[in-house]
């Protein structure tokens, strides 16, 4: 069993990444592989790209967590991923194919130390803050036997199953959130609860 931090819970702060902030980002990426969490890995270049948006959970100046956001325009940039991508551009929403939305894609990890905190939860406030007007809809994938990723992005964030993708390490779940209307729906109702 992972050891939680003790009580009180630390006082965490979301805000944007720094390209000084890449090399504890690929660091806390690296301590949590393993082949059913992160459904693709992050390169310093993807980092580096300048669609690519980061938010950023820090306690006491450490990085505890991170919610990347790539422009699904530009996803020739982004090699580790490449076979989802094409797999992404043949995924259909609301009637229509999925790149003709103003399309993210992301990833979001929270150091297994600091998880069941509501830090998921802040770094997607985060990045509503930061680009709801951007984008139509952002998009997640997620290994199928990550429940609690699972859990934070359907139950709690709502985002609705659009696609299953086979990789060699399982089945990903490839889900979409709606930022015109569930992610309104879903703001609202995370600030009655803090």
């Amino acid at each position: 069993m992972l050891e939680r931090p003790n009580t009180p819970t630390p006082s965490v702060h979301i805000l944007p990444a720094t390209p000084g902030d890449i090399p504890a980002i690929l660091r806390l990426q690296a301590e949590h592989l393993n082949p059913q969490g992160l459904s693709w890995q992050t390169t310093a270049d993807d980092l580096r790209f300048q669609d690519a948006a980061t938010i950023l959970a820090k306690v006491d100046h450490r990085v505890v967590g991170y919610l990347l956001t790539f422009d699904l325009e530009h996803h020739a940039h982004f090699s580790q991923a490449k076979h989802l991508f094409r797999y992404i551009d043949h995924l259909a929403y609301a009637g229509q194919a999925i790149r003709h939305h103003r399309t993210c894609l992301g990833q979001v990890l929270v150091d297994r130390r600091f998880q069941g905190q509501g830090i998921g939860q802040k770094l997607y406030a985060g990045f509503l803050r930061a680009h709801q007007e951007r984008y139509a809809v952002r998009l997640a994938s997620i290994h199928e036997h990550n429940q609690p990723a699972l859990l934070l992005h359907t139950q709690k964030l709502g985002m609705e199953e659009i696609g299953r993708f086979s990789t060699d390490t399982g089945m990903l779940v490839v889900l979409v959130w709606d930022l015109r209307t569930r992610a309104r729906q879903w703001v609202q109702q995370f600030a009655c609860r803090r």
